[in-house]
């Protein structure tokens, strides 16, 4: 039989949950859009690695500081992967829309090279994807950032280099938009 001694124990409960949860700074959210953007401010943004593969398409030696001056877009994915799917053909169409300012890169852990590359021809795809064999690049990044076991994720990283934001799951473009046009819009 519920009480009302009961009712106001859970009724507390709940409450002391909610009040947990909002504890922390309120998530920054982009005016317009109502997306929560998780964006660092820049002074506690960490270096991001120099993550270094041969390119999956054309085997020339990438490396993620190429691209400083551009906001990078590096986003880790998997041939086997149903949400990485599905974000791509939004991945696509945002680099083509910034290519002057935004530079994606895909990541994939895929143990078979004829598979990645299958994946990127089907979405035909022009952005550069390298290979992450075992997860020894993706590890160099700042601990706890996200988990590179869950796919997909995407790290944005400012235009010096520094890691602005991770978004653990499926990633879409009006997220891609918000997230770097706050970055473009930071002084080099």
């Amino acid at each position: 039989m519920t009480t009302p001694r009961t009712l106001a124990a859970g009724a507390a409960a709940v409450a002391c949950l909610m009040l947990a949860g909002c504890s922390e700074t309120p998530p920054k959210i982009e005016p317009g859009t109502g997306l929560t953007l998780p964006t660092r401010a820049p002074q506690d943004r960490p270096v991001a690695p120099n993550l270094t593969a041969p390119d999956l398409m054309n085997g020339k030696t990438l490396k993620l500081n190429t691209y400083r001056g551009k906001v990078v877009v590096l986003n880790g994915w998997s041939f086997t992967c149903g949400p990485c799917r599905a974000e791509t053909p939004a991945l696509q169409r945002f680099q083509d829309k910034n290519a002057k300012n935004v530079q994606v890169i895909g990541l994939t852990q895929d143990d078979n090279q004829d598979t990645s590359r299958s994946f990127i021809r089907e979405f035909k795809l022009t952005y550069p994807s390298f290979a992450d064999r075992n997860g020894k690049q993706i590890l160099r990044m700042p601990r706890g950032e996200f988990n590179p076991q869950f796919l997909p994720y995407t790290a944005f990283i400012d235009r010096k280099g520094r890691l602005a934001a991770t978004v653990s799951g499926t990633i879409t473009e009006g997220r891609l938009t918000a997230i770097t046009q706050r970055l473009i819009k930071e002084k080099p």
